[in-house]
């Protein structure tokens, strides 16, 4: 779990390669923090919503790694859904959103699914 108060595109990405589990910015309420811990601490990631536009706007134009199923879910879970809500909201098995996940992080070379969702929005794959 990263906690600054610098949002840097570089360390945010940089922190998401080496395996950071939650990145949570010290401007936000200490129930944003709180939340950022108890999702760290219960197994799932944190990506702290005003990081969201920062990595938005860095794509570039390339071509599209991910099937719209796949952009698709990645965007749900930018949004703070869980795999299961994105799941019943779709229509899907949670086994298939989770495959769509795993395909999606291999696509994009992502280790954890909050890196998958910030690599998906520098490329330009989804939006905020």
């Amino acid at each position: 779990m990263l906690y600054t108060g610098a949002a840097d595109e570089g360390q945010l990405i940089d922190a998401l390669d080496a395996g950071a589990a939650g990145f949570a910015l010290k401007s936000g309420d200490p129930e944003e923090l709180e939340e950022a811990i108890r999702t760290v601490a219960n197994g799932g990631e944190y990506l702290d919503p005003r990081l969201r536009p920062l990595l938005a706007r860095n794509g570039n134009g390339r071509a599209k790694l991910l099937s719209p199923r796949e952009g698709e879910i990645l965007g749900l879970l930018c949004q703070g859904l869980s795999g299961e809500d994105a799941a019943k909201m779709l229509f899907l098995s949670s086994e298939t959103v989770r495959t769509h996940v795993r395909n999606a992080m291999t696509k994009l070379g992502a280790t954890t699914r909050v890196h998958a969702v910030a690599l998906a929005l520098q490329r330009g794959e989804i939006t905020p």
